[in-house]
Parts: structure tokens; C-alpha cells; sequence
């Protein structure tokens, strides 16, 4: 009875911390005031436009599958389902309200499957809670920056600390790439609060599969991994290289064990059965694969060492540390995080697509296993032990996510709110609407 009454601290901890935070972020997505739209901060200006565009050509459309909002006549080009569930939901309530329901809700599901995925393989709760606190706050060693912006602006803390000049984990002049996961994705790029879940249930999926020998488990991966091209296209590649992997490794010790390879394939071909209508229903690319080409080092213009030295932070040599301790403490872990590790090596030599940039909605899964990598790491060495190493751990910690703790508490300050559309263009649209057929062409 006391083990069912007992509070998980750390799961509660995990909730309140990183659903507020998705909480306040879909709060400030699209404001809508007075004098027109303002976007909550400056990653969604560009990104939330089209997304705008494509929930409204959902509602306006009597197509369930309308033409590309931006190129007439052509198919959309994108994965459509957050959009869709928004612009359903956008015509009860309004288009801000939606934004904010379908992140918040998305972005809690996050949070749930991230929990179960991760207590499959280490049942602590602390080691999910550091896990997800390494993702989600993530960045290198922009604070120096912030420090130097500091000492320059002769201005006191408090003024200084709520008119934040500019992100540090985005300081593309300087090299850093490697942007909070929070703003960078998460919320701009709307499909992966959806993406990522799917994606981790389909490794969940596999993984317990394969070990339970369980054929169904592998089926319903295969529609998941099919309906992948709806959601986020990347991802779908995530779960290929992680499975090609996951199967490789298998094979020696598996091949003769029943159901084995009957198991993986039919993943495999429900996959592709599932994907590929989908692929050519929503896009006009008759080869995907056409835009991979070699092309090392992804975005830096420096050594690839020293670029992922700063973007990472001190996250960089401790995964280094932390993969070889969990080589010798947990040889089966460390072969389920390799094919993450290779996705890492893959990222940096080769581009997946036209902008070299978008690599990283691939790198964000090797983040999230490292994340998990570092975190089992610092708790076994550093949080287990005596009270010096808990204060040296909690130091790694602070440093950890300290750049990315500043990029989002700028988000609760003025400074981020960036107009989009103002009242008059709001209006004319409006008279678009009513003076013009739903289907009118506009040459620009």
C-alpha cells in the first residue's frame, strides 16, 4: 500500500517543469492584439507563416486535400498532419487557441511517451528527469557570450537579463548551429511534437519485438513507420538508419530463432507498402534520395572538432566519457546507442537534403539517446555518491543547460514578440476573402 501512495518526485518534477515550459512557449506561439499577429519569438516568424497558410487553405478548402498555398496547382510539398488536426480544431475555437490546445497537448504526449521510452531501458526516475532536462535545455557555449554582452553593455543585471540582445544558442556568426531543441524544432517545426513520440514508440516497439519475439509488435511499427511521411519526413530516415542498424546487430546471434526474420520483414514491407502512397499522394519528389550527397563536416566553416566542442559545451566530452563507461558497465546499452552514434557520423559526412541545415532534425534523435547516454552516466558517478559529487555533479549540470536556460527565459521577456501581419494586412486579407472564389490563382 505505501509503494501505491508513494509521489515519484522526479516524474512529477519531469511534468511540471517541461510542460510548463511548452505551456508558456504555445501561450506566446501567435498573439493575437489590436494592432495585428505577433509571433512569440524569432524562430517562429519565418516557419509559422507558412504553417498559417497551410491550416488556412485547410479550412477555406473544400478538398480534403488542398493544392500548395504558397505554388498554385501543386501538391502541398509537406507533412500535413499537425496542420490538419489544427485547422479542425481552429474552426470551433479560432487559429490561436488551436495553436496553443494542439501544442500544449502535443508537446505533454512528448513528454509521457519521452518517460516510457527511457524507463524501458534504466527504471530510475531521476535518470528520465536529467534525460529530458539535458534535451530539452540544451546548448553549448554561447553563455560565454552572454557573460562578454553582459560586461560590454555597462548595464545592471536585472535591465540587462529582461532585454536579452539575441539567443546564445543561435549564433550562426560566431558558429554555434546547434540551437535549443525547444525553439529550433520543436515549436517551429510543428510535426516533430508529433514525429517524436511516433518515432519513439516505434523503437519501443521494435526493441521489445525482438525481445519478446512478439510478431504484432512488429506490424503496428510498420503502420506507425508508414504514416511517418503525414508527420515528418525525417523521421521516417531516423527509423530506417536506427532499424537498419537494430537488424544488423541481430542478425548473427537471431537469423536461426524463430519468426526472426519473418518479423523484420514484415516491418519492412508494411513500411513501405503504408509510405510510399502516402509519399506520392502528398509530394511532387520522385526521388528523395536524389539531394544525399558528401558533404563533410555539416555547417561548420572550421575544424569539426572545435565546432562541435563549442555548440555542445561540456555535453561533448562527457558523451565521450559517458559512452566508454557505458561500454564496460552496460554492453547491451551501449549497443542500442551506437546506431544513434551513427547516425551522428552519417550526419556529418553526408546531407540528407537540399538545405544543409535541416540535417539536424536527424541529429536531434542522436541527441535525445546521448542526452539518456550522459545522464545514466552523471547520475551513477556523481548523483549516487557522496555529497562533494552531488555538488560537482550539480555543477555539470548548471553548465550543461545554462545557454539554453538563458534562449528560453528570454522567451518570458518583451523582447521576443516579433509582428507578423499588423491590423491593415489583416484586413486586407479579410477583403480578399469576401471579394474573391475560394480557388482565385494570385501571380506574383
Amino acid at each position: 500500500m505505501r509503494n501505491i501512495l508513494r509521489v515519484d518526485k522526479f516524474l512529477i518534477a519531469t511534468f511540471a517543469l517541461f510542460g510548463f515550459i511548452f505551456w508558456h512557449l504555445a501561450k506566446e506561439m501567435l498573439q493575437v492584439r489590436p494592432d495585428g499577429w505577433y509571433a512569440g519569438h524569432i524562430n517562429l516568424w519565418g516557419d509559422l507563416a507558412f504553417h498559417l497558410s497551410l491550416i488556412n487553405k485547410f479550412q477555406e478548402s473544400d478538398k480534403f486535400l488542398p493544392d500548395n498555398p504558397i505554388f498554385a496547382g501543386d501538391k502541398i510539398n509537406y507533412p500535413i498532419f499537425a496542420d490538419w488536426i489544427t485547422a479542425q480544431i481552429a474552426r470551433i475555437v479560432g487559429i490561436d487557441f488551436a495553436l496553443f490546445i494542439t501544442t500544449s497537448l502535443a508537446g505533454i504526449l512528448l513528454i509521457a511517451v519521452a518517460i516510457i521510452f527511457v524507463k524501458i531501458f534504466i527504471k530510475k526516475s531521476s535518470v528520465v528527469f536529467l534525460s529530458l532536462m539535458f534535451f530539452f535545455l540544451n546548448g553549448g557555449f554561447g553563455f560565454y557570450y552572454f557573460f562578454r554582452d553582459l560586461f560590454y553593455s555597462q548595464q545592471n543585471f536585472l535591465i540587462f537579463i529582461t532585454h536579452l540582445p539575441r539567443q546564445y544558442t543561435d549564433l550562426k556568426d560566431q558558429g554555434y548551429w546547434w540551437i535549443n531543441n525547444y525553439l529550433a524544432y520543436l515549436l517551429p517545426q510543428r510535426g516533430f511534437l508529433i514525429a517524436i513520440p511516433v518515432t519513439l514508440v516505434i523503437f519501443s516497439l521494435l526493441y521489445l519485438g525482438q525481445t519478446r519475439n512478439k510478431t504484432k509488435f512488429f506490424i503496428l511499427a510498420g503502420f506507425l513507420s508508414g504514416a511517418l511521411p503525414l508527420i515528418q519526413a525525417h523521421s521516417l530516415l531516423a527509423v530506417f538508419l536506427v532499424s537498419a542498424c537494430f537488424f544488423g546487430f541481430m542478425l548473427p546471434s537471431s537469423v536461426f530463432r524463430k519468426d526472426f526474420l519473418k518479423n523484420w520483414l514484415s516491418f519492412a514491407v508494411i513500411t513501405i507498402l503504408v509510405a510510399f502512397p502516402l509519399f506520392k499522394t502528398i509530394s511532387t519528389q520522385g526521388n528523395p534520395l536524389e539531394f544525399i550527397r558528401f558533404e563533410p563536416g555539416w555547417t561548420s566553416n572550421e575544424n569539426i572538432f572545435w565546432f562541435w566542442f563549442k555548440n555542445l559545451g561540456i555535453f561533448g566530452p562527457l558523451l565521450v566519457i559517458s559512452a566508454v563507461w557505458l561500454l564496460i558497465k552496460n554492453r547491451h546499452l551501449f549497443n542500442l546507442y551506437v546506431p544513434f552514434a551513427i547516425i551522428f557520423l552519417l550526419s556529418n559526412l553526408f546531407v540528407f537534403q537540399p538545405w544543409d541545415f535541416d540535417n539536424s532534425k536527424l541529429l536531434l534523435y542522436w541527441y535525445f539517446a546521448s542526452s539518456i547516454v550522459v545522464a545514466y552516466f552523471l547520475h551513477d558517478q556523481f548523483f549516487s555518491g557522496g555529497f562533494l559529487r552531488r555538488i560537482l555533479g550539480s555543477i555539470l549540470v548548471f553548465f550543461l543547460t545554462l545557454s539554453g536556460l538563458i534562449d528560453i527565459f528570454r522567451t518570458f521577456t518583451p523582447v521576443t514578440n516579433y509582428q507578423m501581419f499588423s491590423k491593415k494586412d489583416l484586413m486586407l486579407a479579410s477583403e480578399i476573402k469576401t471579394l474573391t472564389p475560394k480557388d482565385v490563382v494570385f501571380v506574383t
